[in-house]
């Protein structure tokens, strides 16, 4: 589904950034949910292998209030993927979702064109809609994002180089769902399936999933 026509972006050669947002304190968990092991493995490893499986050309963990710990968690990923993947601390985590945007984006290079956002809590992503949103972005989309019925859903969410500065401009816990409505006649939508895009935010997320 799409949500009018798709602007043509005026770059979209260069690599994609697949960004996994595992920064924030998870209050409403009770505990660390990046750890949290849904079907055997942490969520922020999940997340991870989802990236790693797509078609970006890297993967960056934005870390936080469980640095530490995160990381050690990723050891074999990070050692196995070599350059392709690394971790950054956002210094400003109890902030929200928005400083970890952020420094995610203060990061990229002049070689990437596109950076592609997925939260650490939908532990069911597959690769092959991360390939969607990219995919649609190489045929010329500024900005993709899923919808699940003809619903907009706001991550994972693909955004072209042209829209950075916007993103270095968010502010709070809303993440980058201000710049979807801003800029949504001209969002390409990709239609998913409700399981992928389940958020496990709080014990009784948890517990359905058993």
């Amino acid at each position: 589904m799409r949500e009018g026509e798709p602007q043509r972006a005026p770059q979209t050669s260069g690599r994609v950034v697949a960004v996994v947002l595992a920064a924030g304190l998870s209050s409403r968990m009770g505990q660390p949910k990046q750890l949290v092991e849904v079907d055997g493995e942490p969520m922020v490893v999940r997340a991870v292998k989802a990236a790693l499986a797509s078609t970006a050309e890297s993967v960056v963990v934005v870390t936080g209030a469980y640095a530490q710990p995160v990381t050690a968690a990723l050891a074999s990923l990070l050692q196995g993927a070599g350059n392709r993947l690394r971790t950054i601390v956002n210094p400003d985590y109890a902030e929200g979702q928005a400083g970890s945007v952020r420094a995610a984006v203060r990061m990229l290079g002049p070689a990437d064109g596109a950076v592609l956002f997925l939260p650490v809590d939908q532990p069911f992503l597959s690769p092959k809609l991360l390939n969607r949103l990219i995919d649609a972005w190489r045929r010329g989309a500024q900005l993709v994002s899923p919808t699940v019925d003809g619903e907009l859903r706001g991550a994972p969410a693909l955004f072209d180089r042209t829209l950075w500065p916007e993103l270095l401009a968010l502010e709070g816990d809303v993440g980058a769902r201000p710049l979807l409505q801003r800029h949504r006649r001209h969002l390409v939508t990709v239609p998913a399936p409700l399981h992928e895009l389940r958020d496990i935010d709080t014990p009784d997320d948890l517990a359905a999933t058993a």
